[in-house]
């Protein structure tokens, strides 16, 4: 395996590093339930992951949008008590992180999941032995994709962009690392992209990685 050309490997969290959606899914199914709202079919709820959660809230056409927040806080207290950890990591997520940082690379975390969670989720899956940058969603939701990925960048002390990738699973991924001028790999196992040509196109990924084992070569 050669050396990076990165110095930074920035990644996504939901469909990226972890599978998270056992309790995600439960925490949302829950959330709809209790405000008496029409449930949607699997595939709308399974959009929920990676986005910010007040824009898929707000997206369900029985909401109005003075109940978003409190859906959002109902959803964070029952994932935070009952669901957190109700996830798996990746095969081969702690393999690559561990060849990353034997190789002198910088390895980061910018997810639109709120930064406690997500550092809660680094250290109980052991991931904190390789990553010790997590940027996560402020409380008020208004840090973007993009925000977090500067956020990064700042603390790694990494300031060339040409020496940091992004990777995630969806378009948003794509579109916030070009946004901050990062070139960006895509990974088809997670909730968002596919292993098709389409998509290769759609994100302009240097790579489509179909599993952890792909993303550094």
């Amino acid at each position: 395996m050669q050396n990076s050309k990165y110095e930074l490997y920035i990644f996504d969290m939901d469909g990226t590093l972890l599978d998270t959606s056992p309790g995600i899914l439960r925490s949302i199914r829950h959330t709809i339930e209790r405000f008496h709202k029409r449930m949607p079919e699997d595939d709308v709820l399974k959009k929920f992951i990676g986005p910010p959660l007040r824009l898929s809230f707000a997206a369900l056409p029985d909401v109005a949008i003075n109940e978003v927040d409190d859906m959002v806080a109902a959803f964070r207290k029952h994932y935070s008590e009952q669901e957190l950890f109700n996830a798996r990591i990746y095969d081969g997520i702690q393999q690559l992180c561990e060849c990353l940082h034997n190789n002198n690379v910088k390895i980061a975390v910018a997810t639109n999941k709120p930064e406690n969670f997500a550092k809660q989720l680094v250290q109980y899956f052991g991931l904190d032995k390789n990553i010790s940058i997590v940027c996560g969603a402020d409380v008020q939701g208004t840090l973007t994709k993009a925000d977090l990925i500067y956020r990064a960048m700042d603390f790694s002390q990494t300031y060339d962009k040409s020496k940091a990738v992004m990777v995630g699973d969806t378009i948003g991924d794509a579109d916030a690392a070009y946004e901050c001028g990062l070139e960006f790999i895509g990974v088809t196992y997670g909730f968002g992209l596919s292993d098709n040509k389409d998509d290769a196109i759609r994100t302009k990924a240097i790579r489509m990685a179909s599993s952890p084992f792909e993303i550094y070569e």
